[in-house]
């Protein structure tokens, strides 16, 4: 919508109103502005006034882009560059348009320089045909390989200015990030005081200290790129090109004259989870650790949610009458943010309703209880003096003295994986936890669509997979009553 802004005279009186509204981009991505200065209607009340100039604005702004449209030159879409496009338009008006996580753009933008040093500056994305991305394809597929980091120290200077000294250092051109390491006083071992994108890092000392600064770079390894790598890279570039098209850059898909075979193929993984007896051994086990890592693993195991849902969990989420938790939000990790992580929508961006055991309502409320019992006020002889309730907006399963900050969900994965290692049990992640809960709800008795309702799978397909999961002894029960229904007794 065009701005409005009020022009007056030199006594303070509306003489009129300027518009200003953004037309369109031109082939670099920069905005084209058209302003009009109008006179102020005369004869009007204030409030219809402002309508009035309202509607003005929206017809001159409406009349000014199509007046752009008919004359922009069609050949400006058609010079411009992939790594362009990439930089310019897809990633500003797409990756980076408000409804993407933290996580998922650092997935785009790394996924963008990959294809862009693949590509090059120099190819415009109208020369992009099948042969291109086949031949895109089978460099993912035979030549591609996953990066290492790499560090170099660059040698470091300290200079002095009026408010301190400042560290400076000559940049590497391909470098990622830096690490600033200070040498302490009287012999003492190097110590990493900084990490940093920046060119200059600001001391508060005087300068009376030696110096090591690391640059990061990423370099290719010996390692080939997996199959999930492979599509998850297609995808992004399928993702890129589908942008294009939509937006008039690209006449047609290149990509639909591929053939099946030409196109990445999934691994046909088997997921990892604990059979029925495994998983009694690891529920058991639970019980020799922290009452807080108790519950959290246990929700993990039979609900069947994923990781930064249940770090996502709120006390307002369980309904104690129905006996179940509305699955609302996620957290993931967001190293842009000062908190570290970020709390968005579900995976599929939806609700989902799923039951709990009385079992489990229980071990929460026991949790909820020991929390708050925690976080009272007592005197010297343990009585209370300052309750507290923790308010339904309170994470269950939080940080240490703040219940209304949820845990890091890497702290989850780390925390399992020390588990398993203590009790000698089955390798075993949180996620694997969730193929534990599906496959454990198919061999009770539980069709697809309800395991598709507990995960919270928008698409059927990915629910199937489970099946694959189902134990021997499942099966074999499975072949039985398909026995006992075509076999006469």
């Amino acid at each position: 919508m065009a701005t409005i802004d009020v022009k007056k005279d030199g006594k303070g009186n509306v003489t009129g109103y300027r518009f200003r509204a953004c037309v369109g981009r031109d082939e670099k991505g920069k905005q084209i502005w058209r302003t009009l200065s109008v006179d102020r209607p005369e004869g009007l009340t204030p409030a219809k006034e402002k309508k009035e100039v309202e509607r003005q604005a929206d017809a001159w702004e409406q009349s000014e882009k199509e007046k752009y449209e008919r004359t922009q030159e069609k050949q400006d879409k058609s010079k411009i560059t992939l790594s362009a496009f990439i930089d310019e338009h897809w990633q500003k008006d797409h990756v980076l348009d408000g409804s993407h996580t933290p996580s998922s753009i650092s997935f785009y933008q790394y996924m963008a320089e990959d294809i862009k040093s693949y590509f090059g500056d120099k190819k415009r994305l109208n020369q992009i045909d099948a042969e291109t991305v086949k031949r895109y394809i089978r460099y993912l597929n035979t030549e591609a390989r996953l990066k290492v980091n790499d560090y170099k120290e660059i040698p470091v200077s300290v200079m002095q200015d009026d408010e301190g000294a400042t560290l400076t250092w000559k940049a590497e051109k391909d470098a990622l990030s830096y690490q600033i390491w200070r040498k302490g006083r009287r012999g003492k071992k190097f110590e990493k005081i900084a990490s940093t994108k920046e060119l200059t890092y600001r001391d508060e000392k005087t300068g009376n200290y030696n110096y090591q600064v690391k640059a990061r770079f990423e370099r290719p390894g010996e390692e080939p790129y997996s199959k999930t790598t492979v599509i998850r890279h297609y995808q992004t570039f399928r993702n890129v090109l589908n942008y294009a098209l939509r937006f008039g850059y690209l006449k047609e898909d290149p990509c639909k004259y591929l053939s099946v075979k030409d196109k990445p193929k999934k691994e046909n993984k088997t997921v990892d989870f604990l059979p029925p007896a495994e998983a009694k051994r690891y529920i058991a086990c639970l019980d020799q650790e922290p009452f807080y890592w108790n519950c959290l693993q246990n929700v993990l195991i039979t609900t069947g949610l994923r990781r930064g849902e249940c770090v996502g969990l709120q006390w307002g989420d369980i309904d104690k009458d129905k006996l179940t938790m509305t699955i609302k939000r996620n957290v993931t990790v967001d190293k842009t943010s000062e908190l570290g992580y970020h709390v968005g929508k579900t995976k599929t961006g939806e609700e989902r309703t799923v039951p709990i055991s009385n079992r489990l309502y229980e071990m929460l409320e026991r949790l909820k209880a020991e929390r708050e019992d925690k976080l009272s006020v007592k005197d010297e002889n343990g009585n209370v003096i300052t309750a507290v309730n923790i308010l339904p907006h309170g994470y269950i399963f939080c940080r240490d003295g703040d219940c209304y900050q949820p845990i890091y969900p890497t702290e989850v994965t780390r925390w399992t994986a020390k588990f398993v290692k203590r009790h000698n049990l089955q390798n075993v992640s949180p996620h694997d936890l969730r193929h534990t809960a599906a496959t454990l709800a198919l061999e009770s008795g539980a069709d697809l669509r309800q395991v598709q309702e507990l995960l919270g799978h928008r698409d059927p397909t990915t629910t199937m997979q489970f099946y694959a999961g189902v134990s021997e002894e499942g099966l074999r029960r499975a072949n039985q009553g398909i026995e006992n229904l075509i076999v006469a007794k």
